[in-house]
C-alpha cells in the first residue's frame, strides 16, 4: 500500500481518508476542512504536502472553460451516489484550498479517470513548487485497482528510486514510471500549476529525530570536493542533481565514514 510505502520509506506523516457520503456536510466541504485543518499543522515554505487520490473520476466538458471540472466519486457511476450528501464532490473547488491557501511545496497525485483533462497553462504566480501527476492524458481512462493500474507502478517506482538514491525528484519519478512496460499504452499527464518556479519537487525520506544530523557535537573534518568544467555552459539543474546523486550514492558506497554530504 502506498501509505505504507510513505511512511516506512520516507518517515512521511500520513492521513488516510474515505469518500463517503455524510449526513451533516457535503464530502467537499469535509475534505476541504481536513485539508485545512492539515495546512494549519505541515504548511510552511520548507514543508512538502502530498495528496493523493485513488479513484472513480468524471470530467464534466461545459462549454465555458471555467465551468468544466473534474468530479470524484465513490461508486462507478456517478448519477448512483444520491442523497442529501452524495459521495462525490468537485474536485477543482477542492483543488482552490490547496492554490489560493497553502505556502508549501505541494504534489496532487490523482489515480483516476480524465486526470489529464486538469491539465490547462499555468497561471498562478505562487512563488512555490505545485505539480500534478495525473494517471492518464486527456479524455482517457485507467485501469481499475491490480497490476495494471496506476497506483502500482507509481508504488513500483517509488520503491525503486528511494532503493537507488537518498532523493529525486518527481521529474526522475516520471522517467521512472515511463521506462516500465505497464504504462506504454496509457502513460501519466505531469504537469506544474505555478508560472515561476522552474524546479521539480524533491523526494527524500525525513530524518528521524536520532538520525539528524545537526546536533551538537563537534565535526571533526571536512572533505571538500570541485569539479573542474571543459567549457563554459552551464550545467542545467536536472544534470546538476543527477550528479550530486551519483557523488551520494558513491560516498555511501565507500569506506569512508561521513556524517552527512
Amino acid at each position: 500500500m502506498l501509505k505504507d510505502l510513505f511512511e516506512s520509506s520516507f518517515n512521511y506523516k500520513t492521513v488516510l481518508l474515505s469518500l463517503t457520503a455524510n449526513h451533516h456536510r457535503s464530502p467537499e466541504e469535509y475534505l476541504k476542512h481536513k485539508i485545512r485543518k492539515l495546512m494549519k499543522r505541515h504548511d510552511s515554505a520548507n514543508d512538502l504536502l502530498i495528496v493523493y487520490y485513488s479513484g472513480h473520476g468524471s470530467f464534466y466538458n461545459e462549454l465555458d472553460p471555467a465551468e468544466q471540472f473534474l468530479e470524484l466519486h465513490a461508486t462507478k457511476d456517478s448519477d448512483s451516489c444520491s442523497g442529501r450528501h452524495p459521495a462525490k464532490l468537485n474536485w477543482n473547488n477542492v483543488e482552490k484550498v490547496l492554490i489560493e491557501e497553502g505556502k508549501a511545496d505541494m504534489l496532487v497525485i490523482l489515480d483516476a479517470c480524465f486526470a489529464g483533462n486538469l491539465n490547462v497553462s499555468a497561471t498562478h504566480d505562487l512563488g512555490r513548487a505545485y505539480e500534478v501527476l495525473g494517471a492518464c492524458k486527456r479524455n482517457r481512462t485507467t485501469a481499475s485497482p491490480g497490476p495494471h493500474s496506476f497506483t502500482h507502478i507509481l508504488h513500483k517506482s517509488l520503491e525503486s528510486l528511494i532503493n537507488k538514491y537518498s532523493a529525486f525528484t518527481t521529474a526522475n519519478l516520471l522517467s521512472e514510471i515511463l521506462e516500465g512496460e505497464e504504462r506504454r499504452n496509457n502513460p501519466p499527464e505531469f504537469w506544474s500549476r505555478s508560472t515561476n518556479t522552474a524546479r521539480h519537487i524533491r523526494l527524500a525520506p525525513v530524518l528521524s529525530q536520532q538520525d539528524c544530523y545537526f546536533d551538537d557535537q563537534a565535526i571533526p573534518q571536512y572533505l571538500t570536493l570541485r569539479v573542474e568544467l571543459k567549457d563554459l555552459h552551464r550545467p542545467s539543474r536536472d544534470e546538476i542533481e543527477q550528479l550530486a546523486r551519483n557523488i551520494s550514492t558513491a560516498v555511501r558506497n565507500s569506506s569512508i565514514k561521513t556524517r552527512r554530504i
